[in-house]
């Protein structure tokens, strides 16, 4: 099948699944998780990219984005945590 006629995979949804039965977080960890995974796919979806084929410089590009927004030192980190999932 070619690739574009593929069903696109929600590898978001995927690896919090993953985290839910494999590991068994709990409900609030997964629910973070989401949250900030959503907010690199959104990123990610704004600059045509692929959360797949995302490279290191598209994550300092994201995370200088993140830098204009108030945010919390916590929150950063946990943000930077979630990326380093994919």
């Amino acid at each position: 099948m070619p690739q574009d006629l593929r069903p696109k995979r929600d590898l978001i949804r995927e690896y919090l699944t993953y985290c839910r039965v494999e590991k068994g977080l709990a409900a609030n960890s997964i629910d973070s998780y989401g949250t900030d995974l959503s907010r690199l796919g959104g990123w990610a979806e704004k600059h045509d990219l692929d959360l797949l084929t995302l490279t290191r410089q598209d994550l300092r590009e994201w995370l200088i984005d993140l830098g204009t927004e108030k945010l919390s030192e916590n929150s950063k980190r946990r943000l930077i945590s979630a990326a380093r999932v994919l």
